[in-house]
């Protein structure tokens, strides 16, 4: 596959990922807004990421194990899930609950980090379950 082709499947697949997840936070009233609260936690931002790695994980170890499945690989993971998925914004919400709360802070990292260790794990099993099928 030309290199130009690859790199439109990741541009074309990230801005649908990004798209998506802007729309879901935009309706969301779980974002971070500047002032604390239990509604303030990033939850969405840590779901969309947990959704994200079991996807991401469960479609690497499975359906796009194989490197026939390049083109796929390319715009679904590398593209639309790492567009829809943004550590880098949990980080900046996270800053603003750090400044309102320690606890709270260590609460949404924790949750975080857990969630998507979680989600791995779990993607991992289902993609191996469906191949010794």
């Amino acid at each position: 596959m030309p290199r130009t082709t690859r790199l439109l499947n990741v541009f074309a697949g990230g801005t649908i990922g990004t798209l998506v997840r802007a729309a879901i936070l935009n309706v969301s009233d779980l974002h971070v807004s500047g002032h604390f609260s239990l509604s303030t936690l990033p939850l969405s931002l840590i779901t969309i990421n947990t959704l994200g790695v079991f996807a991401a994980t469960w479609l690497l170890v499975g359906p796009f194990a194989a490197p026939t499945r390049q083109h796929a690989r390319l715009f679904v993971v590398t593209g639309l899930l790492g567009g829809l998925t943004s550590y880098s914004s949990l980080v900046a919400d996270g800053a603003s609950v750090y400044r309102q709360s320690l606890g709270a802070y260590l609460v949404v990292v924790g949750v975080a980090v857990a969630s998507a260790i979680v989600a791995a794990i779990s993607g991992r099993a289902l993609a191996m379950r469906g191949s010794a099928r």
